[in-house]
């Protein structure tokens, strides 16, 4: 997305940066694991259609406006997400792993040392409209909004080390501030759908807030969604913005 192309996300032990084309021959390295393609319930793409899919993915415009009915809320207006009404919009970040050494992960990091970090994983927020017509006009019948959270650690030797959970509990604080520091989301509106038989998944949502709400046997996933009952208790607040330019 537009949003974030040139945002990066600095956290004590991750760096979030936004997807670009020097990260697709590791992505598409990732991609090529049977197992990673279980896990995230992804089809597996030859390299010409990674970079058309990285393409898309930094291209999306997200400069429009939606109407969000969330049920404990009046109707608001809130900005992004063009397109919800046609095709959920992606926006996807990087995960950098920062060095472990304390001293290291206090210190501020600048943009080149940022660009030297190695790539561990990505983490995606997928904004959707549903409980209506997609045909709909924007203009129409408000619909309740739904923003679906997705982590994935790609590489072996950093799981199990909480770094998932370290990127969205930056990310999901980034996403629900208000613009322009964020981008407005609503807490209330974020979801998580994993499958029953991942259980370091169910546990990590479980840990930032969200809760199960609804089995579906058809595609074995557990849905779950943020009902934290202070808004960002769990996540980070440990972290910043800088910006991130495509030519570092």
């Amino acid at each position: 997305m537009r949003v974030n192309e040139r945002t990066a996300l600095i956290g004590k032990s991750v760096v979030l940066v936004p997807y670009r084309r020097e990260h697709v021959p590791t992505y598409h390295q990732w991609m090529s694991d049977p197992e990673l393609l279980r896990l995230t319930a992804s089809e597996p793409l030859t390299f010409e259609e990674e970079l058309d899919m990285q393409k898309k993915w930094q291209e999306d415009d997200d400069s429009e406006y939606v109407i969000i009915e969330p049920k404990e809320h009046p109707i608001q207006i809130r900005p992004v997400y063009h397109s919800l009404y046609k095709n959920p919009v992606e926006l996807t970040f990087i995960i950098l792993a920062r060095s472990s050494d304390e001293d290291m992960a206090q210190a501020d990091v600048g943009n080149a040392e940022i660009s030297r970090l190695p790539m561990i994983g990505d983490v995606n927020l997928f904004f959707k409209r549903v409980g209506s017509n997609e045909e709909e006009s924007i203009s129409s019948q408000p619909a309740y909004n739904e923003v679906e959270c997705e982590v994935m650690i790609a590489e072996p030797a950093y799981r199990g080390k909480s770094l998932g959970f370290a990127a969205l509990s930056i990310l999901l604080p980034y996403a629900t501030a208000a613009p322009p520091a964020g981008l407005g989301v609503l807490p209330t509106s974020l979801v998580a759908r994993i499958g029953l038989e991942n259980a370091p998944s169910i546990a990590l949502f479980s840990r930032l807030g969200f809760v199960k709400i609804k089995v579906v046997e058809v595609f074995g996933e557990l849905e779950m969604r943020y009902q934290g009952v202070v808004v960002g208790k769990d996540w980070s607040d440990d972290w910043h913005i800088r910006e991130y330019p495509s030519s570092i």
